[in-house]
């Protein structure tokens, strides 16, 4: 029963590690007050552990839409406090991912 227990124990601490070492993703000008996933892929690893939903930020560097919300996103307190809530993850260009349950009303950017 203690080997059980100090192996799940072990599993865990190596899990943890894996998660903080993905969270070095780059906020992208959305802010650095914010824990970014380092990808999409770590961001819903890093959920289902958690048990936390995932806030996927898609936008592109020559949007202007896109421009101008990061500055209002960085700044905003009431985002950064939700943040905590969720696994933030942020996504510029060629990362945006091809699935379609990523654009579920369309392939509008930001979004």
């Amino acid at each position: 029963m203690a080997a059980r227990k100090l192996a799940k124990t072990f599993i865990s601490l190596i899990f943890s590690e894996v998660s903080c070492s993905s969270l070095s993703g780059k906020d992208n000008g959305f802010g650095t007050s914010y824990v970014w996933a380092g990808s999409l892929e770590s961001g819903l690893q890093i959920a289902s552990h958690h048990q936390k939903p995932v806030m996927v930020i898609i936008h592109k560097s020559w949007c202007s839409a896109c421009k101008n919300l990061k500055p209002k996103f960085a700044s905003s307190d009431e985002i950064q406090s939700l943040s905590k809530h969720f696994v933030m993850v942020n996504l510029i260009d060629d990362e945006e991912p091809k699935n379609n349950a990523f654009a579920p009303d369309g392939n509008y950017i930001p979004r």
